[in-house]
């Protein structure tokens, strides 16, 4: 007779889920019964409420761009592209 031994295998399962008050806690010991391991992230974070990172600049005020300067005398112009504010490059000309 021959008697062969398998060690028990435990494998544990992240899981990450939103927070309820009530449900959040029962469901959690049903879970490490099961060799589940909980995260709980928040269901509100400020990217819900914050929807614009930077305030807008105005059209002078922008940097790396591309601009274009009509001629006042003839059907010409002039396209040109530049990495300092247009505010500036316009004082050049």
């Amino acid at each position: 007779m021959i008697i062969i031994l398998i060690p028990s295998i435990t494998v544990e399962k992240n899981c990450s889920l939103y927070y309820i008050l009530t449900i959040s806690d029962q469901f959690k010991t049903i879970a490490e019964k099961n060799n589940f391991k909980i995260a709980y992230k928040p269901i509100n974070n400020l990217s819900h409420f914050i929807k614009l990172g930077k305030d807008r600049l105005e059209k002078m005020e922008q940097c790396d761009v591309v601009y274009k300067i009509s001629c006042l005398n003839c059907d010409s112009s002039y396209v040109g592209q530049t990495k300092r504010k247009i505010k500036n490059r316009n004082q050049r000309t």
